[in-house]
């Protein structure tokens, strides 16, 4: 395991054009242990670690429960790192894609719930005062949905406030430069416009859309063209009447026609979700994310000790260590485990009928030959199976009886066909790229592919020609379709990302 000061880091669970990010454990006196996640700069430069430093300080300043808060931040063989909550769940891009691979999409009322619960996150940021009391100025310039992280308790955070504005910002933006998504951008954002809060309402306003509709009302051509030019923004034709207003009056061209402030787009949505749900968002959100949460392995029960077994599980989650293959384990010849379990066996056969049930999601055990032990008294137990084939050494063992044959390999339902795994490509600058997987074209992005397991070179190429994006990608066993590895490349830096 990497250390990191006193942060052991178990995991790579995500990676950018400027950072990493790991599941990791904060290790203290006393055997204390939290779950965190650090994210450690990985893109050289001053200018960018400034831009690390600066996200630092800015999100370390908001404490909300809809914010992703920095918990500390450090520096180890010269490398800067911050600490931040670990919130175990997805983004709301990845969210929307296991939702649409399971069902028809995210509920119309959930998707609400979430614009709403983002939609606090960025007021708090908007009204958020330095030790002067004077307001921050904080303009997040990235809301979209891969930056909007949902917990399996429910909980909605905004996080990523890596190219957000501030009063006191020690990374500048030059001037001829644009941060964001084009899909998620206000006017004024393209056109390097003056920002304020409003600017991140458009960009809510085009997420509320992509839940529910699919895609950002700014995915198509010319939209961004129109819209400069007085042309009202095209809604998706079967978007609910609730919805279209929300959305219509977030996006409009002119600020001054949009929601005053966060607070007026959470209320309206509030009200669209209570509307839809009946009563209470959060439950039924909550009751939507349990059928999609991934379900957990099953315990092992005495038996499986005693022969050394562990159970696999029926559905290995998209987090699972990327360090270990998932795979089924084979019982260990253990020659005392077996004598021990072979000898209960023994003792239920001679006490007559007796019926062993297996608790729920345990492994069936193989029948076990009883021929070498001492016969016990009572009724014959029933026949086995003659036992497989075993090597023997040249030393004999007195009394021993062979080692049971390994249990039948268990598939997950959701899994992958062996020896393969699942890659999906997405994102506005992937958007209509072809791919190259090893060499070869695998199609137009987005895309999911399905690739055999193991390192891939994956690049996207333009038009002309031009390869636009390259990286070395692992695919392993563990990622499905429903829920598979993800390459959302970003924009090549010009200056200052």
């Amino acid at each position: 395991m990497l250390l990191l000061g006193r942060y052991q880091l178990i995991r790579e669970i995500g990676r950018g054009g400027m950072a990493e990010v790991w599941e990791a454990r904060a290790l203290g006196d006393r055997g204390f242990t939290r779950r965190v996640a650090v994210k450690r700069l990985t893109a050289s430069g001053s200018e960018m670690e400034r831009m690390f430093v600066d996200e630092a300080r800015i999100a370390s300043r908001l404490h909300h429960a809809n914010v992703v808060p920095v918990l500390d931040f450090g520096v180890a063989e010269g490398v800067p790192f911050q600490v931040l909550e670990y919130v175990d769940g997805l983004d709301a891009d990845a969210l929307q894609a296991l939702a649409r691979a399971r069902a028809s999409g995210i509920p119309v009322a959930c998707a609400l719930h979430v614009a709403a619960e983002v939609a606090r996150g960025l007021d708090h940021a908007h009204q958020a005062r330095g030790d002067d009391g004077e307001l921050l100025g904080i303009v997040h310039r990235d809301v979209s949905p891969n930056n909007i992280l949902v917990a399996w308790t429910g909980e909605v955070k905004l996080s990523d406030f890596g190219i957000a504005f501030a009063r006191d910002r020690g990374a500048a933006t030059e001037a001829g430069t644009t941060k964001g998504k084009p899909c998620y951008m206000a006017p004024e954002q393209i056109t390097r416009g003056t920002l304020d809060a409003r600017t991140d309402l458009f960009a809510l306003g085009c997420v509320l859309h992509a839940l529910v509709a699919g895609e950002s009302p700014m995915a198509g051509e010319d939209r961004m063209a129109d819209l400069l030019a007085g042309k009202p923004l095209p809604l998706a034709a079967d978007l609910p009447d609730d919805v279209r207003e929300i959305v219509a009056r977030a996006t409009r061209r002119s600020r001054s026609e949009r929601y005053e402030d966060a607070r007026g787009i959470a209320a309206a949505c509030d009200e669209a979700a209570r509307a839809r749900a009946g009563g209470d968002p959060r439950r039924v959100f909550l009751e939507w994310l349990g059928t999609l949460r991934p379900a957990p392995a099953p315990a092992a029960g005495a038996l499986d000790w005693m022969f050394g077994a562990t159970p696999v599980p029926v559905d290995a989650p998209a987090t699972a260590p990327a360090s270990t293959e998932v795979k089924a384990v084979r019982p260990r010849q253990n020659r005392m485990r077996f004598l021990v379990a072979a000898a209960a066996l023994v003792a239920f056969a001679g006490g007559g009928a007796a019926l062993m049930a297996r608790p729920e999601g345990e492994l069936p055990l193989e029948p076990v030959a009883l021929e070498a032990l001492p016969p016990a008294p009572g009724p014959a137990p029933v026949p086995s199976p003659p036992p497989p084939p075993v090597e023997t050494s040249a030393a004999p063992v007195a009394a021993a009886a062979p080692p049971p044959p390994p249990p039948p390999k268990r598939s997950r339902p959701s899994a992958a066909p062996a020896g393969t795994g699942f890659l999906q490509i997405s994102g506005e600058v992937a958007l209509r790229k072809e791919i190259l997987v090893d060499g070869r074209s695998a199609g137009f992005a987005p895309k999911t592919l399905e690739l055999p397991v193991g390192e891939h070179q994956v690049a996207l190429r333009g038009e002309d020609g031009t390869v636009i994006g390259s990286r070395r990608v692992e695919i392993r066993s563990w990622e499905t379709r429903s829920a598979p590895a993800r390459w959302t490349p970003e924009a090549p830096p010009a200056n200052e990302p």
